[in-house]
């Protein structure tokens, strides 16, 4: 009669490697922390990339709700279109605005009989709140002194 296997009991299978070592071992040397501390006590700077740093004013981006909510007007703007202005964007709402964004692409969708006009055509996302100021704290007043 055949054993039930009981639902905690597994095989086991030991597993062999091809490689003597599958630790990447270059960067041994500069991940040790004795090497990095006496570095340094030696007066040796630590090692940098040596690329430009990247700096920016990222005041004027706006909150991921108002970036999902002007994706979402885009896609439903792209899903007013007729059929066959989709069509010639493959369906995809980005190469829709790519194809606007050239002279090649406009004329294109013109004979397919969108009209174009003057105005932009993507939605705006709201502009963000203007900052407000903090309110003053109230004005303290004098330290009462007793009068003996």
């Amino acid at each position: 009669m055949p054993r039930l296997k009981h639902p905690y009991e597994r095989t086991r299978v030991a597993l062999e490697l091809d490689q003597a070592n599958i630790v990447d071992q270059d960067a041994r040397y500069n991940t040790n922390l004795n090497t990095i501390m006496a570095e340094h006590e030696a007066g040796i700077p630590p090692r940098v990339t040596s690329r430009e740093p990247l700096y920016g004013d990222a005041s004027a981006h706006t909150t991921l709700q108002d970036s999902l909510n002007l994706a979402i007007a885009v896609n439903d703007h792209f899903d007013s279109l007729p059929a066959k202005i989709r069509q010639a964007a493959d369906n995809n709402a980005v190469t829709f605005w790519e194809m606007m964004g050239t002279e090649e692409g406009c004329s294109h969708l013109q004979d397919l009989g969108l009209e174009i006009g003057d105005e932009d055509p993507e939605p705006q996302a709201s502009p963000p709140p203007e900052p407000t100021q903090a309110p003053e704290p109230p004005a303290q007043a004098a330290p009462v002194e007793d009068g003996e």
